[in-house]
This record gives structure tokens, C-alpha cells and sequence, in this order.
């Protein structure tokens, strides 16, 4: 695991990107969450990891895209970052999240009922270049725990059903503890 300090300038623009994207569409109510600060929250969350998972990148020498802040009123679904030209998605728990539920991040599968998102980047149109960097977001420091293949997620049977029964036909988990020692970040 690595920690990255967030500096004070990207805080202040993941916290006005959340405070601005809430009202843009119904694209979180649509995922079942309901509670706007709640919702809030988990943006801002999403984006300081976004921040200090290319400045891990960057440090380490390859080229990064820049965090997108554009607020739009269409969700889109780039990956989060383009490291050397490879999509990169990052998933970020909070602090608080992960000392009350246990480290996991939660996946948009949608079910057989076609309700619901689905993260199509993840379960149906990713490359063998595609990989997920999974954190741990305690403002301003991000601990980057894994870094894995999207490819490895699914051969490797990472993808786990979510604890609330009521979520399973909507999201899939990768726990921290199910991941293999050697895609952890050292």
C-alpha cells in the first residue's frame, strides 16, 4: 500500500465537482441511493482518489490523463483516467466505509432485469489492457491498495455478490482480502 497526500487545491475541486455534478441528472438515484449527502460524499470520494491515483502515476513516470471536473448532464463512461493511453478506472472507499463495512468496492452490474446501471467498462467491453487501482480515501490521504487487470478481476473470480441481499441483483463486491498478495501495491 502507498499513501498520497492530495493537495488543499484538489480537495477544493473534488469537493465543488460533487457539490455541482448532485444536481445534474438522476443518474445516482438510478443506482438506488437516495440520500443527497450521502451521494455527495461518495463523488467527492471517487475524485480525490482520481487525484492521487494520477499523481501516483505521474510520480512513477508515465503519462496520465488529467481528472475530469466537467460537470455534464449526461453521465459518461470514459474510464476515470488514460494511463499511457490504457483506460484506468479507480475505485475509492472512504475511511469510514471501510472501518464499518471492511475494505470492499462495489461494482454496477445491473441485473437480469435490465434495471439499473451496469459498469459495461468492467463486464463487457474492457481489453487486456484495462485495470482497476482500488483506495482508500481519508482526505487528503489516499492509500492505493491494488492494482489489478480487469482481465485478472474475471479469471481470477474476484467479483464477489454484495452482503444486502436486496443488492445483489445490482452490484458486484471485490474484497480486499480476496485479492492476491502480488497485485497488492508495495
Amino acid at each position: 500500500m502507498i499513501e498520497i497526500i492530495v493537495n488543499p487545491l484538489e480537495i477544493e475541486s473534488a469537493t465543488r465537482f460533487a457539490n455541482q455534478v448532485i444536481g445534474t441528472n438522476r443518474y445516482y438515484s438510478d443506482r438506488g441511493q437516495s440520500n443527497k449527502n450521502t451521494i455527495i460524499h461518495q463523488i467527492f470520494v471517487g475524485k480525490v482518489g482520481e487525484y492521487a491515483v494520477r499523481q501516483w502515476y505521474v510520480q512513477k513516470g508515465f503519462t496520465c490523463s488529467e481528472v475530469d471536473v466537467t460537470v455534464t448532464h449526461k453521465k459518461t463512461f470514459e474510464p476515470d483516467l488514460r494511463v499511457d493511453g490504457h483506460a484506468c478506472h479507480v475505485k475509492s472507499q472512504s475511511m469510514e466505509s471501510a472501518q464499518r463495512f471492511g475494505i470492499s468496492w462495489t461494482f454496477q452490474f445491473a441485473g437480469s432485469s435490465g434495471a439499473g446501471h451496469r459498469d459495461h467498462e468492467i463486464f463487457d467491453t474492457y481489453s487486456e489492457h484495462d485495470h482497476v487501482i482500488f483506495c482508500v480515501v481519508n482526505p487528503p490521504a489516499v492509500k492505493i491498495m491494488a492494482e489489478v487487470k480487469v482481465t485478472d478481476l474475471h479469471q481470477l473470480g474476484l467479483f464477489d455478490l454484495p452482503k444486502k441481499k436486496e443488492l445483489v441483483e445490482y452490484k458486484r463486491v471485490v474484497y480486499f482480502n480476496k485479492i492476491p498478495r502480488e497485485l497488492l501495491v508495495k
